[in-house]
């Protein structure tokens, strides 16, 4: 038996249950962080996962998709991972990090910025007289 043509209303519902089935399982996915991780850490990665986004002009979805995978999935698991290690060090070695950190940090940015070229300096001002009109004298 020869395949015939889906009508337009078959794929209408077709593409219409793609997208329903779609948006379900991105609302359970999302159910499912909110009840692992909690309310406000959940709305705090939600907010760096759409800050992340604007910031890196991310246009298309699968971008952002990524994006916020590794936000939600990578960085809690980071956080964990960090604060077990910041309780088992000395205070004078979480000092020397969070210093050489920060040196870090400011050789960076001193880095990035865009610097005017230095202007040719001359060997003095060149300075002429202003004489007052000979009408007025």
């Amino acid at each position: 038996m020869p395949a015939t043509k889906d009508s337009l209303l078959d794929n209408f519902f077709k593409s219409f249950f793609k997208v329903l089935l779609t948006i379900l399982a991105v609302l359970l996915s999302l159910k499912a962080l909110l009840e692992s991780y909690g309310a406000p850490l959940f709305i705090a990665l939600l907010i760096l996962s759409i800050l992340v986004c604007l910031r890196l002009r991310l246009r298309r979805w699968p971008a952002r998709i990524v994006a916020g995978l590794l936000i939600f999935l990578l960085l809690p698991a980071l956080a964990a991972f960090v604060s077990q290690s910041v309780q088992n060090t000395s205070p004078i070695t979480l000092a020397l990090v969070l210093a050489s950190i920060s040196a870090g940090a400011y050789f960076v940015r001193e880095h990035r910025q865009v610097r005017k070229p230095e202007t040719v300096k001359t060997a003095g001002a060149e300075r002429t007289p202003v004489v007052p009109p000979e009408d007025q004298q």
